[in-house]
């Protein structure tokens, strides 16, 4: 439920979270059956005790890519990097660099641009990327 939800200031049994947040609202979050904790979004709720008792997990999702030469960095980042930039665009914009502190400014600064157009407000901007030219598995 929302905060608004919690405090019964709108219907909890009223699911319309879509618009919550561009209405000026908060997205919904993860609560103990009649208490006001932990009141954690989602994807902050991973790692959290608590949230681990009413059902959030922080199993990983995990794969394997064997590297080539081809491979010459890889890019972690928050959502807020991804809301309104697509994946190839951030791998685009992190290649223009040689340095890869380059490539994680220019991004955040278009993740925020980008926010601030359709927002009235931004998420988390984060953004490592790690360059592993010529590594890579024989």
């Amino acid at each position: 439920m929302t905060v608004d939800q919690v405090e019964r200031l709108k219907d909890p049994n009223i699911q319309t979270w879509a618009n919550e947040e561009s209405e000026g609202g908060d997205p919904p979050r993860l609560w103990l059956q009649n208490g006001m904790y932990p009141g954690t979004a989602f994807t902050r709720s991973v790692g959290d005790c608590t949230a681990e008792g009413i059902g959030v997990t922080a199993e990983p999702e995990v794969s394997m890519v064997h590297l080539s030469p081809n491979h010459l960095f890889f890019v972690v980042a928050s959502d807020g990097i991804f809301e309104f930039l697509p994946s190839q665009a951030v791998v685009d914009m992190a290649g223009r660099y040689a340095d890869p502190r380059d490539g994680c400014a220019a991004a955040t600064a278009e993740s925020y641009k980008l926010w601030l157009e359709h927002e009235n407000r931004t998420d988390d901007i984060t953004i490592i990327i790690v360059q592993i030219k010529n590594l890579y598995n024989e």
